[in-house]
C-alpha cells in the first residue's frame, strides 16, 4: 500500500523532522473500520519490514465503517 510506503520514507526516514521542525518522535496511527485491511496492512508492513518499526501503529474501529459520518460543521460560530 502506497502509504505507508510513504509513510515509512517521511517518518522512518525522519523527513517529518526538518519539515516540521519537530525534535520529538512522531507516530502514525492508522485506524480502519475492517479487521481483514488491518491484518492486510501488518502483513505487507512485515514483508518490507521484517525487523518491524516503532512509529506505526494499527486499530480496527467498527464505528468508522461506511455508515459512519462526521457531523455537519457548525456554521453559525463563524458569523
Amino acid at each position: 500500500m502506497q502509504s505507508l510506503r510513504q509513510y515509512r520514507a517521511y517518518v522512518g526516514g525522519e523527513i517529518y523532522r526538518k519539515h516540521l521542525k519537530l525534535t520529538a518522535p512522531l507516530v502514525v496511527l492508522n485506524v480502519c473500520s475492517d479487521t481483514r485491511r488491518v491484518e492486510r496492512m501488518l502483513e505487507l508492513l512485515k514483508q518490507e519490514q521484517p525487523g518491524g518499526n516503532s512509529y506505526m501503529l494499527f486499530q480496527d474501529w467498527k464505528d468508522f465503517e461506511a455508515a459512519f459520518a462526521p457531523p455537519k460543521p457548525k456554521l453559525e460560530h463563524l458569523e
